[in-house]
């Protein structure tokens, strides 16, 4: 399984690989990272296990990446234009209160709404990483639970050369989560016809 982070350095030119298909590429921006681009990069994991992702703000790479199709733009770029694979919610054209990881699910799985683990995933899952991003949770309550948010936000070492490699552990991590809330969704779905089929007995003697 291969999942490269570049980090860029002048004069280098990341994009050629890309635009020649040797990899899959994810450009996102750098710094301090959240789970909206995190959990995205784990759902392109679903359909592309050798993934090479470039974090940046380098405007002139950023330019040239949402002009390939082929690149996948995550929650950077200036861009929304999903059938091109630019996935930049900031812009005034993206959909209302949807986040990248909302974008992107219902890109990647167009027919979810006929899919009951797919729903349940979303339901479970991107619903509530899409509310936090868009400020819809409550973070200022007292004696407020860990949210899962916050747990890839404790995976940031900004400021250190560590910070890379960190999103990727972030990254890794998620796609467990995926993968366990997949699971989750189809022991439920069981649960739930074993119930809507169960056989009431008569309290009658």
């Amino acid at each position: 399984m291969k999942q490269m982070i570049t980090i860029i350095k002048p004069g280098e030119k990341p994009l050629e690989n890309c635009s020649k298909g040797r990899e899959i590429c994810v450009v996102t921006h750098n710094g301090i990272f959240h789970s909206d681009e995190v959990f995205s990069v784990a759902l392109l994991k679903l359909f592309h296990k050798n993934i090479h992702v470039i974090r940046t703000k380098d405007k002139e790479l950023l330019k040239n990446a949402v002009q390939d199709p082929e690149i996948y733009v995550l929650d950077a770029g200036g861009v929304y234009q999903p059938g091109k694979r630019n996935f930049d919610h900031h812009q005034e054209q993206s959909p209302e209160k949807l986040s990248t990881i909302s974008i992107l699910f219902y890109y990647l799985f167009p027919d979810y709404p006929n899919d009951a683990i797919l729903m349940k995933l979303y339901q479970r899952l991107i619903s509530g990483i899409n509310a936090w991003d868009q400020g819809e949770t409550d973070r200022n309550k007292p004696d407020m639970p860990l949210y899962l948010p916050q747990v890839i936000s404790a995976f940031n070492r900004y400021g250190t050369p560590e910070q890379d490699y960190q999103f990727i552990k972030a990254v890794g991590f998620a796609e467990q989560v995926i993968a366990n809330e997949m699971n989750t969704a189809k022991e439920l779905l069981k649960a739930e016809e074993i119930w809507e089929n169960r056989t009431m007995l008569s309290t009658h003697t």
